[in-house]
């Protein structure tokens, strides 16, 4: 349930006539495409929960000069001039405190084919991150908390984030750096990175049905990885006497001990390295 904390909500924007493109049997659809900003009070610690439809989605750290609100700025598609105006961009409080954006597309329909909305989410500051959207891009960063994130097709990037991380897409590549972890990624066709940075020792699930799996740990990392591919090899680089490079079997632990890490891939190679 919402409540009344902060409410705001924008329907009006400035107006730019696409000529795109929706194409069935030989027919085009016009696509009106407008942007919208909305800006609502910041609230330190608290979480952000933030969906759209057909669309990218981006929440990050704001920085700089006009920080301290939240911006969420909107491009929204719409297949008549009467839709668009009547999508509209709500940014809410739930009970918790915590920031909740959705697209609002006019019922009963929903949006319809060719109809979508990027959104573009500027936070000074998040603790808990939940995003989705049904198809398109999600790139997060410099956010905390626990951390999901959804999509059913696009790539998922996610930047310097300071908590654990879970991720998912149907269809798309995964990359992660600099995020403390734990880690569990997930995507059914597209290459998995993973970059651990030093001082943080997450343990870490991958899996893809199809695409390269390339992660670097700390020097110090001091936990098992089990990989395991249908069709690849399987590398492992270590720094100790100088770089040094071999090949492991699957399912076979690398560095046995500590907390368990898996890799999974059903079509690709594994790479697994040190840093120096």
């Amino acid at each position: 349930m919402l409540s009344s904390l902060v409410r705001n909500t924008a329907r009006w924007g400035t107006p730019a006539l696409a000529l795109g493109l929706a194409l069935s049997a030989g027919c085009t659809t016009t696509i009106y495409q407008e942007s919208r900003t909305v800006e609502v009070p910041h609230r330190p610690g608290l979480g952000l929960d933030a969906q759209t439809h057909n669309g990218a989605l981006t929440a990050r750290a704001a920085t700089g000069e006009g920080s301290e609100n939240v911006r969420i700025n909107a491009t929204i598609r719409a297949r008549s001039r009467d839709r668009l105006s009547a999508v509209l961009v709500d940014a809410d409080r739930d009970d918790l405190g915590n920031l909740v954006v959705r697209v609002l597309w006019p019922e009963p329909t929903g949006p319809r084919s060719a109809e979508g909305c990027d959104l573009v989410i500027l936070i000074p500051d998040a603790v808990g991150v939940t995003l989705e959207t049904h198809n398109g891009a999600i790139t997060t960063g410099g956010l905390a908390g626990p951390l999901s994130a959804r999509t059913s097709n696009g790539a998922i990037d996610v930047q310097a984030h300071a908590g654990p991380v879970n991720v998912k897409t149907s269809n798309g590549r995964i990359e992660i750096r600099g995020a403390a972890g734990p880690f569990e990624a997930t995507t059914s066709n597209g290459a998995i990175t993973l970059d651990i940075p030093d001082g943080s020792q997450g343990a870490f699930s991958l899996k893809t049905s199809n695409g390269a799996v390339t992660v670097t740990v700390p020097r110090d990392f001091a936990g098992s990885v089990t990989p395991s591919t249908s069709n690849g090899a399987i590398t492992v680089v270590e720094p100790s006497g100088g770089p040094k490079e071999f090949t492991a079997r699957k399912g076979n632990p690398v560095w046995p001990g500590g907390p368990a890490s898996t890799i999974s891939t059903s079509n690709g190679s594994i790479t697994i390295r040190k840093r120096p």
